[in-house]
């Protein structure tokens, strides 16, 4: 993978999207948490999520509805640069 054609974001991904988000399985997902993923898709075209390597922990708010108190993964994901026009 070329990293000169990605930025590297950090992002709070909660639990219960990182499946969607990775594999694209929304399986046990209620219809607001999949509205929720696809917005967050909307807004971060073309993301690369890697697998995380460890468990969740805590945190007050996460990046997809910045909703409060979730176990959540600090994940550092690539997105493509914006060309220059």
């Amino acid at each position: 993978m070329d990293n000169n054609k990605y930025d590297e974001i950090e992002f709070i991904i909660p639990v219960w999207a990182i499946c969607a988000l990775i594999s694209g399985d929304v399986s046990g997902l209620d219809k607001d948490d999949i509205a929720k993923i696809e917005e967050f898709e909307k807004k971060n075209p073309g993301i690369i999520i890697p697998c995380p390597d460890e468990e969740g922990e805590f945190y007050y708010r996460n990046g997809i509805d910045g909703s409060l108190g979730a176990d959540a993964y600090f994940i550092k994901c690539l997105v493509p640069k914006l060309e220059k026009v």
